[in-house]
């Protein structure tokens, strides 16, 4: 995957993804991150948390889990940058309120893992398929923040399956042009 430029192409996908959805600007995500590391990919996105809670101070429900599908959806768009990714079904399990002040969508698959074999192998054969991946999301006090995943419980964990179709996105692109 050394082919791709991670963070240009983190530029790219925030970009798509506000023409394609009013949702991604309402969402106020004020840093994505994604990066090839040894091991595994990643794709960290900050987003504060005053403009999507209730009056309790708590982050929505809904808003949570549009995050956590967006750092998902945006590493499999990046490392499969030739296909196109579609959302097919999420389940979320709330497990503590998410008090921020910053939400932080992480989303990580490691490169020794089944579902990465998939992904390097619809890839190269340019074939579709079915990926699952697994999305987490942790109250940060800044942007920028991270969090060791071995010390700290997170506050909601998507489980999200994608469906990866063959069809180009610049074909994509260019119909909805």
């Amino acid at each position: 995957m050394s082919h791709i430029l991670f963070d240009e192409r983190a530029k790219e996908v925030m970009k798509e993804m506000l023409e394609m959805n009013a949702l991604v600007g309402a969402m106020q995500i004020v840093r994505m991150e994604i990066h090839d590391e040894q091991q595994y990919y990643i794709c960290n996105i900050w987003s504060p948390l005053d403009q999507i809670t209730n009056c309790d101070g708590q982050a929505f429900g809904g808003a949570v889990f549009f995050l956590l599908t967006t750092a998902g959806w945006s590493l499999l768009s990046t490392i499969l940058s030739k296909h196109r990714v579609v959302l097919q079904q999420t389940s979320v399990e709330y497990r503590k309120q998410i008090s921020g002040p910053f939400l932080l969508s992480k989303c990580v698959i490691e490169k020794d893992c089944e579902e990465n074999s998939k992904i390097s192998k619809i890839n190269s054969d340019f074939i579709w398929g079915k990926v699952n991946v697994q999305s987490k999301g942790y109250s940060v006090n800044s942007i920028g923040d991270d969090v060791d995943e071995s010390l700290i419980e997170a506050e909601s964990v998507a489980n999200i399956k994608y469906h990866i179709d063959t069809v180009p996105m610049d074909y994509v692109k260019n119909k909805h042009n």
